[in-house]
């Protein structure tokens, strides 16, 4: 009974996809089922936060949590940085623009984030061809680790 239920979608923020969860949660909710919290599988290529339509169905599905007592959780947080292209400081910007959005909302409830593999050097990368993490192989910090530090040291004025 303590245990929290999400449902943890996978993909990007496309509309058919989040329409369908959010018409699954009161569907469950009226079945009798319980429903906790949205998850997202963010798995994501650098530069997801240039396209301003993906930062504001973020922050539009979060308020649309909070607002239905649900809670919302980035599950599992990876961004893709193709091995030949090592722009790490774009990948922290990507990594650094979730965080952000999740710290503007972290007042009207439960948000979460979560990395999806520690080290590029993981034995769990999926992806042998892309770098997706805040660490490198030899677990030495990228730009993404120190940008998220920076925003949890000074967070952003909750939206």
């Amino acid at each position: 009974p303590n245990t929290g239920l999400i449902i943890n979608q996978h993909g990007g923020m496309e509309d058919k996809a989040w329409k369908k969860i959010l018409e699954l949660v009161p569907y469950l909710r009226q079945a009798g089922c319980r429903v906790d919290g949205i998850g997202w599988q963010a798995h994501i290529d650098v530069g997801f936060e240039k396209d301003p339509v993906n930062m504001l169905n973020l922050a539009e599905l979060i308020d649309w949590c909070h607002a239905n007592k649900l809670s919302f959780h980035v599950t599992e947080n990876n961004v893709w940085l193709k091995k030949k292209r090592k722009d790490y400081q774009a990948q922290a910007d990507t990594f650094a623009a979730i965080v952000k959005v999740l710290l503007e909302k972290r007042k009207t409830g439960v948000v979460t984030w979560n990395v999806w593999n520690l080290s590029d050097g993981d034995a769990f990368s999926q992806v042998a061809d892309k770098d997706g993490s805040i660490f490198h192989r030899d677990f030495q910090p990228k730009p993404a680790y120190y940008a998220i530090q920076r925003l949890l040291e000074n967070p952003p004025p909750v939206k």
